[in-house]
């Protein structure tokens, strides 16, 4: 199945390498389907998740926000997910 749309995000990991911590920065995928949300860790299907917001936490960068059934999952990414919202909207609406 082809996915609706592909989202940018980054996770950062904090690392102790050679006695200094590090910040290894990972570049990931959030990717909605029509019956299913999938990131780099996990995969929900679209009835297990409620709601999807997204906060700004400044210099064009802010916080994507999935509520489910399992808790709430935040995702950091650089611009603003308006045309997911969107699409996740609209799939919501339509079952």
């Amino acid at each position: 199945m082809n996915p609706l749309i592909v989202q940018p995000y980054v996770k950062v990991e904090r690392a102790m390498i050679d006695f200094e911590q590090k910040s290894i920065v990972h570049h990931c995928e959030l990717i909605i389907y029509t019956d299913r949300i999938k990131t780099d860790r996990h995969e929900f299907a679209m009835k297990e998740v409620f709601d999807m917001s997204y906060k700004q936490v400044g210099g064009g960068e802010g916080f994507l926000y999935l509520h489910t059934v399992f808790g709430v999952y935040s995702y950091m990414l650089k611009d603003h997910p308006t045309e997911v919202i969107k699409v996740y909207k609209s799939l919501q609406a339509s079952t």
